[in-house]
């Protein structure tokens, strides 16, 4: 199967549980088992729900370590912790450098100081192109003093901040669980 996570689309093992390349949770669709990494499935609408919950795991032998591998992909890093074996996913602990925003779809960015958001401009403009009503050079998110700020440049179909309408060139504290509206697309700060 292909990765469902629209910026990874790496063939992985029909039966995997994460993505081994981007790290991404594979989570099926109860009804038509198609499977994705969003909320819902693209096919039907159905709630998308963990594999790790339909399938039963072998149990563990008493001379083996057990593992925590909660949400993380099993090709990462091993560190010993309390004498048990810890997988940790370097990707998705970001940095102080770093903001993440999530679109309903699944989409994950992630957002460096001073990075632009739009549709044909800005490192992320790939995966923004094809939201029509997003400008060109829609928005900046900038850290100041340790926090983060959304600024609208001026874009035709304006920026929201938990439903609040932003003054074009006025920058706007944003933190994590705010919910930032590109024209007619929403993103969560995680």
């Amino acid at each position: 199967m292909i990765c469902p996570s629209k910026t990874c689309r790496i063939e992985i093992d029909d039966d995997s549980k994460f993505c081994d390349h981007c790290g991404s949770e594979i989570l099926i669709c109860p009804k038509c088992q198609t499977p994705g990494t969003g909320k819902f499935c693209a096919k039907d609408g159905h709630k998308l729900e963990s594999r790790k919950r339909n399938t039963m795991e072998a149990p563990q032998s008493s001379d083996s370590q057990p593992e925590v591998t909660a949400n993380q992909p099993p090709a990462q890093p091993q560190y010993p912790v309390n004498n048990k074996t810890t997988r940790i996913d370097m990707n998705s602990i970001p940095s102080v450098n770093e903001l993440i925003i999530i679109h309903s779809s699944g989409l994950e960015l992630r957002i460096k100081d001073k990075d632009m958001l739009g549709r044909s401009e800005g490192p992320h403009a790939q995966y923004l192109e094809n939201f029509k009503f997003i400008s060109r050079e829609h928005a900046t998110i900038l850290m100041k003093s340790g926090n983060w700020f959304i600024t609208d440049l001026g874009s035709t179909n304006r920026t929201k901040v938990n439903g609040v309408l932003l003054e074009p060139n006025t920058d706007c504290l944003i933190k994590k669980g705010d919910r930032i509206t590109l024209a007619d697309q929403e993103f969560i700060i995680k």
